[in-house]
């Protein structure tokens, strides 16, 4: 309503050029990218949406792999049901490893990321919930994951989201 009642949106109902100076200058307060980790903080999972759904982000799937075995989390949310790779969109100034020590930390706790590298990368503009790049990431790792199972073969309700990565963990888990 204050957006409306002081003039920031054109006729069509989008930011006008006011509006942009506005959105920039609010921009200036907005913090770093937020743990969006369950009760780490009342997760801002619709702002997230919302914000995402506007610029094409960057995100890392880490794939783990050991005696021929990838290890998968389940997941069951508003988005997906079903077994997938543990990933996360990569954060301001975020090196590879960092973001998948990152993810282990938060999906698959127990490991330690020795180094990690990209293998393949996709445009994902089919992704349901907001367009962007997805960076299938290996690493080494020490200790023993929690939080999922490993695989020999992938489940039947491995995400469909994550069918294209199929030839690509095949190779390694020849």
């Amino acid at each position: 309503m204050f957006l409306q009642q002081n003039k920031f949106f054109d006729n069509n109902g989008k930011l006008n050029n006011q509006g942009w100076q506005l959105f920039s200058f609010l921009l200036d307060f907005v913090g770093p990218y937020p743990d969006l980790t369950p009760g780490i903080i009342p997760s801002p999972y619709d702002i997230f949406d919302k914000f995402f759904g506007k610029v094409v982000t960057a995100a890392h799937e880490l794939i783990i792999i050991k005696n021929k075995q990838i290890y998968l989390t389940y997941r069951d949310d508003k988005w997906w049901k079903g077994w997938h790779i543990p990933g996360s969109n990569i954060k301001p100034r975020e090196t590879v490893k960092e973001a998948c020590q990152r993810i282990a930390d938060s999906e698959i706790p127990g490991i330690h990321i020795n180094d990690a590298r990209i293998i393949e990368g996709w445009s994902v503009v089919d992704n349901p919930r907001f367009h962007n790049v997805s960076l299938l990431t290996m690493a080494n790792f020490m200790g023993e994951p929690t939080g999922g199972k490993w695989f020999s073969e992938l489940p039947s309700d491995f995400l469909e989201l994550h069918q294209r990565f199929i030839p690509t963990i095949k190779k390694y888990l020849k």
